[in-house]
């Protein structure tokens, strides 16, 4: 009803009868806040909040006002705004989810809120922020804690040191009791370090931990990829894929590794499947292009291209595909085409000399 003066009266009244009402200072509190006096509203419910009205704790969590909140409260808390900003996220809207996933840290600093929150800078270009994320889990942490190692290696890991963050991530895997991320982390640390033997490892051993995940077999194979070990890296990928035939990276894979052994029927069929499942796979439709321009079919080599090109993100990868098709038009002395793809590339990378030659190319072939 509005009548703030009125509640104000009965609840003092209250407090009066029953001095340790502290529900009523919580009610106090809100009607201060309705009224505009926030100071007086946040004074009454860290008072009642102190008094341990879990009411009045809620409130404070809202406005990011927690410095007075016991640490059992403060990650409960902690769960329930990376829940809240879960559900943000889920709906595509990173924006409203930094927020909660940033009170979520600040409450509890944990992995979990700093690999969220480390996603969502880099995404809009402010990575710079990610190493204070990491330092204040491993300021906050005791070395006992896994996720002490976690954060550790994170930090390993943006100073370009593979080998020391992957030591780290296996420290982790040996305090925690779900150690799988862990090992597949070292895994990957392993790898950009050129350690195909403690990579496999550590894929191995997460493996182990969850046999259902095909993640550790995806990785092997990519691993054996990187050596040029083709045959065994299509035997773990075929394995990723009998784990779980509605996942649609191993038949990408498998296509893409089948195209490099020359097979591009299989290839291709592999290929159309990862198309089959998700429309938009990354890298199929390029390498569906390549399939089809290595058999001599320029329409639809380009068509796939064009359709790749649209589904490309990041300026570098754009670059290379319409250089890509304005090579190949070119070739097929589709001048005009040709002429629209490197003047997409020029756009992109408006000095680079080697666009400034192909342009020269195409002058001096199809004239101006």
């Amino acid at each position: 009803m509005g009548a703030f003066h009125e509640a104000k009266r009965d609840l003092e009244l209250s407090l009066v009868i029953v001095p340790n009402n502290t529900r009523a200072l919580t009610n106090l509190g809100r009607i201060a806040w309705l009224r505009g006096d926030c100071s007086d509203a946040i004074g009454l419910w860290r008072q009642a909040s102190g008094q341990g009205d879990s009411a009045a704790v809620f409130e404070l969590f809202r406005l990011g006002e927690y410095s007075t909140v016991s640490p059992d409260l403060r990650i409960s808390l902690a769960k329930m705004a990376y829940q809240h900003a879960g559900e943000l996220a889920q709906h595509q809207n990173g924006t409203a989810a930094y927020p909660w996933y940033q009170r979520a840290f600040e409450l509890a600093p944990r992995v979990n809120s700093a690999l969220a929150l480390a996603d969502l800078n880099t995404k809009v270009g402010d990575a710079s922020k990610n190493m204070t994320l990491w330092q204040r889990i491993t300021n906050t942490l005791p070395a006992l804690d896994s996720e002490y190692w976690w954060a550790t290696a994170e930090i390993y890991v943006l100073n370009d040191e593979p080998k020391l963050a992957a030591i780290a991530f296996e420290r982790g895997a040996s305090m925690t009791s779900d150690p799988y991320t862990y090992w597949m982390r070292a895994g990957q640390a392993w790898q950009n370090d050129q350690n195909w033997e403690q990579a496999t490892a550590a894929y191995t051993r997460a493996h182990t931990t969850q046999p259902d995940q095909i993640w550790p077999y995806m990785s092997l194979g990519t691993l054996n990829r990187r050596q040029n070990r083709l045959q065994d890296a299509l035997a773990w990928f075929i394995m990723a894929r009998d784990l779980d035939l509605q996942k649609p990276d191993p038949y990408y894979y498998i296509g893409e590794t089948q195209y490099l052994m020359g097979n591009l029927a299989v290839a291709r069929q592999n290929l159309e499947q990862s198309l089959n499942i998700y429309p938009d796979y990354p890298g199929s439709k390029y390498n569906l292009a390549l399939i089809y321009y290595r058999e001599g079919n320029h329409g639809m080599a380009d068509a796939w291209l064009v359709a790749a090109i649209e589904n490309t993100p990041g300026y570098k990868v754009l670059a290379q595909r319409w250089m890509t098709l304005g090579d190949w038009r070119l070739e097929w002395r589709n001048c005009t085409g040709a002429r629209e793809a490197f003047t997409h590339v020029q756009a992109i990378t408006p000095n680079d000399p080697i666009i400034n030659q192909r342009m020269q190319t195409l002058t001096r072939i199809c004239g101006s």
